[in-house]
């Protein structure tokens, strides 16, 4: 029988969130450097230059999809119930469709090699992942909000499947916040003290004049915030490189728990 929620879900550490944060992180970077072939000089004998950013990107995408959770502390992590390969999993689905969405010489190629058909021998995920969501949701095992919490992270920035070519934006709005609340136990976007996603960034707020640290937050909660907050400036998986939008919209995750609508 799934377990109920806990009064207080404040787990110390959470390895494989920061690790999935810091790989959407990169993934993002690195699709913004992704640009047009090389094109040979039409008065020049030489051929165009070799142009090997497919295989470069591949395994340096794929190399750390291996590794994530190699470095996980065995204990109380794995009383959480998330698994490497879950995880794994669900940012393969997502950097495929990052990758196959983006317009870069590459995408046809990439479209005809996924990583999830790679990594794990299937082409489903699509749908799978909204499958897998939901009967995370029904289940509301406190032991899975951390997976829920990866969830929440890639429909954050844009993660869409089987709903791409729908016009299925209600239906993901719905479903962020049903994991929002999973996670956090509460509707986003409250704003009163006690309902407030990390009520301490209030004494941290970064106002363009002051970088306080935020060393204090709890590390699981940060990487979730930060991620999301970059859900709320990417608009369709697509970086924006105004720092200053983006440092505002993180100060309105930590302060009050908002999710992209």
């Amino acid at each position: 029988m799934s377990s109920s929620l806990p009064t207080e879900y404040q787990p110390h550490r959470a390895p494989l969130l920061e690790q999935a944060r810091e790989f959407l992180s990169e993934l993002l970077r690195l699709k913004q450097t992704l640009v047009e072939a090389p094109v040979a000089d039409p008065d020049s004998d030489e051929p165009a230059p070799e142009d090997d950013t497919f295989a470069r990107l591949r395994t340096t995408l794929v190399e750390k999809l291996e590794r994530l959770g190699s470095h996980r502390v065995r204990g109380k992590e794995d009383a959480q119930e998330i698994r490497p390969e879950e995880v794994r999993y669900v940012l393969a689905a997502f950097t495929d469709e990052v990758l196959i969405q983006h317009t870069w010489p590459e995408r046809g190629a990439w479209s005809s090699a996924l990583l999830e058909e790679e990594l794990f021998g299937t082409h489903v995920a699509g749908d799978q992942l909204f499958t897998d969501i939901e009967a995370l949701l029904r289940e509301a095992d406190a032991a899975r909000v951390e997976m829920a919490a990866v969830y929440l992270l890639v429909l954050s920035l844009g993660f869409q499947g089987r709903f791409r070519d729908r016009d299925a934006g209600t239906q993901l709005r719905k479903l962020r916040r049903r994991l929002f609340a999973f996670v956090f136990r509460r509707e986003p976007g409250s704003r009163e003290p006690a309902h407030r996603l990390l009520p301490q960034a209030y004494a941290h707020t970064l106002d363009g004049k002051h970088e306080r640290r935020l060393a204090s937050l709890r590390p699981w909660a940060f990487a979730l915030a930060a991620v999301v907050g970059l859900g709320v400036v990417a608009g369709n998986v697509i970086v924006r490189r105004e720092t200053r939008g983006l440092r505002a919209s993180l100060d309105r995750i930590l302060a009050h728990g908002e999710v992209p609508r």
